[in-house]
């Protein structure tokens, strides 16, 4: 079940980068509401991916051995604390913006999208204020403890930052593929480029 959900995640996170490329120069000439949603959708692509690599690292550090089970909480818990901000921040803009599409266009798809945001944003508010301060305390307190493991801690923290940041390159190559490869510059920033 949970390599299901975890291909289903990355899978998700794929569309998302993939859809954002496809309107990523478009979205650039447009600039405001449009340049904002490419944007949010570009961090929630990159935040999926972020905690796609952290759990797969997480779990191959484990398994052969490298970190002990309290560090692999560890670095499942500064990645949370990481990632959760930003699921939560672009996760409720693309919420609203579904739901503004919703509001002027009344289809089973636009419907569908806005309630499955709404759904997705609900349980993920949820989780965070249940499990955030949990996560954060433990963080704070495994460096703050003084307990002769922060060399250790450091380097947990150290493979978490690393596992978003290649979650957020990952992302930005699709976008950046996928818009190079099809995507169309508008006819009006095509002629003021020419002028």
């Amino acid at each position: 079940m949970n390599l299901f959900i975890w291909c289903l995640n990355l899978g998700i996170s794929i569309w998302n980068a993939y859809v954002t490329g496809k309107v990523w120069v478009e979205a650039k000439h447009a600039r405001g509401l449009h340049r904002f949603m490419a944007w949010m959708g570009y961090l929630m692509a990159s935040m999926g991916f972020s905690w796609e690599i952290l759990v797969l690292v997480g779990i191959l550090l484990h398994s052969f051995g490298k970190i002990t089970p309290d560090q692999a909480t560890l670095l499942f818990q500064v990645g949370y604390v990481l990632l959760v901000p930003g699921f939560l921040f672009s996760g409720y803009a693309i919420m609203f913006q579904s739901w503004a599409n919703a509001y002027r266009n009344h289809s089973v798809v636009n419907m569908g999208v806005a309630a499955y945001n709404t759904y997705a944003n609900i349980h993920n508010t949820f989780n965070a204020i249940d499990n955030f301060p949990k996560a954060f305390g433990s963080v704070l307190k495994s460096f703050t403890g003084g307990s002769g493991k922060s060399k250790a801690n450091g380097l947990i923290l150290f493979v978490a930052v690393l596992c978003v940041l290649s979650g957020f390159i990952i992302a930005a190559l699709i976008v950046h593929c996928v818009a190079a490869s099809d995507t169309q510059v508008p006819a009006h920033a095509r002629a003021s480029a020419q002028s």
